[in-house]
């Protein structure tokens, strides 16, 4: 089926805009007081699926799948490492709370179960100013630029329109995993040579999850703004 530019734009602009895979947040349990510090540091995670199961079931010659139940796969995180290691003593910490690796004991399944809370954000988005410019802002020495000031939306060290002052960071979508703990975690590879950032990553198992989307607060401006843009595009 045929679809006009104008209908794509039109159901763009009513959603609020594209949904961008670098725009999330993960919220973790208070295992040792660094859950702040895990949600700054996730560079990557997985919003979890579900499969039913089915059966085949007969009537006559004709065959027909019947549910009975779900599955669910696990879901990957990853966190930068800093030279403190609290990110990887934190999922070790949480680890021990399911088997003990000292005491080699098995923790009570309410202990060391969670819930984990992954979000999709959405934020807005700067606009140059073009052709409404104030001054031209290349002529000004950086000393002095960076030292203008911003009121509202303008931003007058950059010569921008920023949205973000309109449109703030928005929880579209949230999902939590019920009763999760890490069940794997990643060997991290040392090696000599030129070095890289590190990273720990981990799987989680859970029971299942449930979501809520948010409506979206977008603005009436912000949304004519995208519309104008994405017709320039397109």
């Amino acid at each position: 089926m045929a679809v006009s530019i104008d209908d794509f734009l039109s159901e763009v602009s009513s959603g609020g805009g594209m949904a961008m895979g670098n725009m999330f947040r993960v919220q973790l349990p208070p295992i040792n007081d660094n859950a702040r510090e895990m949600t700054i540091l996730c560079t990557r995670c997985d919003l979890p699926g579900r499969q039913i199961t089915t059966i085949d079931s007969r009537s006559g010659t004709e065959v027909e799948k019947v549910a009975y139940g779900y599955i669910v796969a696990d879901v990957a995180m990853s966190f930068y490492i800093l030279n403190d290691y609290k990110t990887r003593s934190y999922f070790e910490e949480w680890q021990n709370l399911a088997f003990n690796q000292e005491a080699q004991t098995i923790g009570y399944h309410s202990d060391y179960t969670k819930t984990v809370t992954i979000q999709q954000l959405k934020k807005g988005v700067a606009f140059p100013i073009a052709k409404k410019k104030l001054f031209d802002t290349g002529k000004i020495p950086s000393s002095i630029r960076g030292r203008l000031p911003r009121l509202g939306p303008l931003d007058f060290a950059q010569g921008e329109f920023d949205l973000n002052a309109i449109l703030p960071e928005d929880v579209v979508y949230e999902c939590k995993l019920i009763n999760a703990f890490p069940t794997s975690m990643n060997v991290l590879p040392l090696a000599t040579g030129e070095g890289g950032l590190m990273e720990v990553t981990v799987q989680l198992s859970y029971k299942n999850w449930e979501s809520k989307n948010f409506k979206t607060r977008g603005s009436q401006l912000g949304e004519a703004l995208l519309g104008g843009i994405l017709r320039k595009i397109f």
